[in-house]
């Protein structure tokens, strides 16, 4: 499952504190709390990329145009003349292997790669330190002023706990309901694995439903460990608040439904219904206006320490200088823009999507960090928005290849790096350490994932 607080680096940290860290520790070698929240801050870093975060999205998107086109859907002249060689793989033969494999003894042939790999991967790391940025920018306002909790975070804070004296394991892991919680879904998940091998083993339903108004719509329920463990660190209003609206945004797709209303079909990526999807869009816009509207102050002093370096504004205890940070912002947009300029995009449509791309970035985040929420996905990616608020004449049919293609970026966001980093800030906060040393950390991080999640894909 891709979440916000990514499983395998959670299960990873369990794993090392456990198997390596508790036996180091009886020889006085172990790791202290705030080494082993550098390994998980990597790890968290190092999760926002390989996958849905960026890999799986790239690589097969550049190839998959060539591969997929034929005689029939013309894609050669719909699609491939109105777009510039660098955004895509034009070998053929390059193409299929990457879909097919290499003959035997082959080799990859990253020639045919070259071109657009540097132009998107230069595209992603500017991404990645614009939100970086920002998120330099953000944290005093987020963690001192607003105090906002963190809430994913207090599991990795009690797994890295010291031990009290004469101990090698703290208390979060000498808590026998720890124990019995973990001990269900995997009772559960080995019983439902064996029944897929041995029929004669009864499976146990983890979701279900059933029809409303008219068979038009349903009420789908699923039971999910991991959302059932994080769900206990959500404040009871976050908690009212999910259910409620989810049964109003049914209630009216229903009744929509047996009206024959509609506003359009249902787009890829998108939640169930195009009207709840627009809805929710409307309202993560309102809540990014919200997060800069309490921030005005705050981001006032930082412009005024960036641009004028009023001494009265102290950002020694940022993860980079305020002047660093708003430069990087600023080149870090200009470059995108321009980049998505040169991919094909008409510049007014460039800065509409980059704008919906950011309120969706924002809103989550926010969503994230402030209420604890482990799952969360945008109810209408950013080119949806995009082609309902100007049309697609408006775009152009170069624009609308362009368009196609920053699906790689921010179009299925299911992970991505920004709530990550702002995790990291609050778990450097916890453990008291300098957060100029951190940046370093999540840049290797981010480099070492890239490289590797691309080469293996």
């Amino acid at each position: 499952m891709l979440t916000a607080l990514p499983l395998i680096a959670t299960t990873l940290l369990f794993l090392l504190i456990l198997l390596i860290n508790v036996p180091l520790s009886k020889l006085k070698r172990g790791l202290r709390p705030g080494e082993l929240l550098i390994v998980f801050i990597m790890m968290l870093v190092g999760c926002s990329i390989p996958t849905m975060g960026l890999s799986e999205q790239l690589l097969p998107i550049l190839a998959g145009g060539r591969y997929y086109a034929t005689e029939f859907n013309r894609w050669e002249g719909l699609i491939f003349s109105h777009m510039p060689d660098w955004l895509a793989v034009k070998d053929s033969e390059a193409v299929r292997c990457f879909f097919e494999g290499l003959p035997k003894g082959g080799r990859i042939p990253w020639a045919a790669w070259k071109a657009p790999l540097i132009a998107w991967l230069s595209f992603i790391l500017a991404l990645y330190a614009v939100m970086y940025s920002m998120m330099v920018i953000i944290r005093k306002q987020w963690m001192e002023k607003e105090r906002l909790l963190y809430p994913l975070m207090q599991l990795p804070e009690e797994m890295v706990e010291s031990p009290k004296e004469g101990s090698t394991i703290n208390q979060f892991f000498k808590n026998p309901v720890l124990w019995l919680g973990i001990s269900v879904p995997v009772v559960i998940s080995s019983i439902n694995g064996l029944h897929t091998y041995f029929h004669f083993i009864p499976e146990i339903t983890l979701n279900s439903g059933f029809p409303i108004f008219r068979n038009t719509t349903g009420v789908y329920m699923q039971i999910s460990f991991p959302v059932i463990g994080i769900t206990y660190l959500l404040s009871t209003s976050l908690s009212l608040s999910l259910w409620l609206f989810s049964i109003l945004g049914t209630i009216q797709t229903g009744i929509f439904n047996i009206l024959g209303y509609s506003i359009g079909a249902r787009e890829a990526y998108c939640a169930y219904s195009p009207s709840v999807s627009h809805q929710g869009f409307g309202a993560m816009i309102v809540l990014v206006i919200f997060i800069i509207w309490m921030a005005k102050g705050h981001l006032k002093d930082v412009f005024r320490k960036a641009f004028k370096g009023d001494k009265n504004i102290d950002d020694n205890d940022e993860a980079l200088s305020y002047r660093a940070a708003v430069f990087i912002l600023i080149f870090g947009l200009i470059f995108m823009m321009g980049w998505l300029v040169k991919s094909g995009l008409p510049i007014h449509i460039a800065m509409l999507l980059m704008v919906a791309a950011f309120v969706v970035f924002i809103a989550l985040t926010r969503v994230i960090v402030q209420g604890g929420m482990l799952v969360v996905k945008s109810p209408l990616t950013p080119q949806v928005f995009t082609i309902a608020a100007v049309g697609s004449n408006a775009i152009g049919l170069s624009g609308l290849t362009a368009l196609a293609y920053s699906f790689i970026w921010c179009a299925d966001l299911k992970v991505f790096l920004m709530p990550y980093v702002a995790h990291s800030f609050k778990l450097v906060e916890e453990i008291k350490m300098n957060k100029r040393l951190i940046t370093l950390s999540i840049l290797i991080a981010v480099l070492v994932s890239m490289a590797g999640s691309i080469y293996t894909v």
